[in-house]
């Protein structure tokens, strides 16, 4: 069975939410960034990077979130979650992918580090702004491209969009300007998936 070692409230959401779309079956193999268990040995010995999410099935392990979903849904292309490889559509699926990590990740990753993650003596308040404002132009291309689109592609729900959805999310939990209401309800309505639902049943919500 394929395994996910990471945590929920992670980058690793992303990928047990579209192990939900695809329906494939896997098993989370906690790993407590808090504890340091990404940089024990034996986990370096599966994702030598030392950070989380990575998948392991066999002999073949994976890490980067955007490689893990990529692939999966390359193997179950029967569930048409990302378009064929060499397409143009894929193209501009990758594209916006690319333009997801680098322009509106980075900047709200600097921000979160700088705010919550590092320990107080590393943190660099002088950086926050100049993130913010990258953040919030991005997103507002971002947002003029999402105008009478249902999903990033058009018509149809994609990995891509679990990429945005989660980084919507982080940009609300960081107060992060750019956020238009087209965004917001766009997350709202990726959110209502039964995907989704079906991931937030199983790692987010306490068992009754």
């Amino acid at each position: 069975m394929l395994k996910v070692y990471g945590n929920p409230n992670t980058r690793t959401m992303r990928v047990l939410w579209l192990l939900e779309e695809l329906q494939v079956p896997s098993e989370l193999q906690p790993v407590d960034l808090r504890k340091g268990e990404h940089h024990h040995p034996d986990y370096w010995r599966i994702n030598p990077f030392g950070k989380v999410p990575c998948i392991a099935i066999e002999s073949f392990s994976l890490a980067e979130t955007s490689a893990i979903c990529t692939w999966l849904a390359d193997q179950h292309r029967e569930r048409e979650l990302i378009p064929a490889a060499g397409s143009r559509a894929r193209g501009t699926h990758d594209q916006w992918l690319s333009f997801a990590l680098t322009e509106l990740e980075a900047p709200l990753w600097l921000v979160l580090k700088n705010t919550k993650l590092l320990p107080e003596v590393q943190r660099v308040p002088a950086i926050i702004p100049q993130a913010l404002d990258d953040f919030a132009r991005s997103c507002r291309i971002f947002a003029a491209h999402m105008q009478a689109r249902p999903f990033v592609l058009g018509d149809n729900f994609q990995v891509v969009d679990i990429f945005m959805t989660s980084l919507v999310s982080w940009a609300q939990s960081l107060d992060a300007p750019g956020l238009d209401k087209g965004l917001v309800e766009y997350r709202d309505r990726m959110t209502q998936r039964p995907g989704f639902q079906r991931f937030r049943e199983k790692y987010l919500e306490p068992a009754l």
